[in-house]
């Protein structure tokens, strides 16, 4: 995962106790991954693979026979994307291009 970069750059200050717990990490580490990210955010995995499961059910019930996506090779998202039936059939330096038969 690539680090978010804190620099000496102006800018609005994060208003929420989530974003400020963010920006001192950041500080006080010099970078934040993503995942270090979502979790100082409280962003739940779960949720998304719900939101994902819930539309390729959508996809399968308006007759799709299958549902693609390209995702960044360091993308957390790999895993949950495997887990829900995605099968990596092609990729290039950066990316897998995925596919989920329907």
């Amino acid at each position: 995962m690539l680090p978010i970069k804190c620099g000496r750059t102006a800018g609005k200050l994060p208003l929420n106790e989530q974003e400020q717990q963010v920006y001192r990490f950041t500080l006080e580490n010099g970078a934040v991954t993503t995942t270090q990210a979502m979790e100082l955010l409280g962003v739940k995995q779960r949720r998304a693979r719900d939101i994902l499961v819930k539309m390729l059910e959508l996809l399968k019930w308006q007759r799709y026979e299958r549902a693609s996506l390209a995702v960044q090779k360091e993308n957390y998202a790999v895993k949950m994307y495997k887990d829900a039936g995605f099968k990596i059939v092609d990729e290039n330096a950066e990316e897998y291009i995925m596919i989920c038969e329907l």
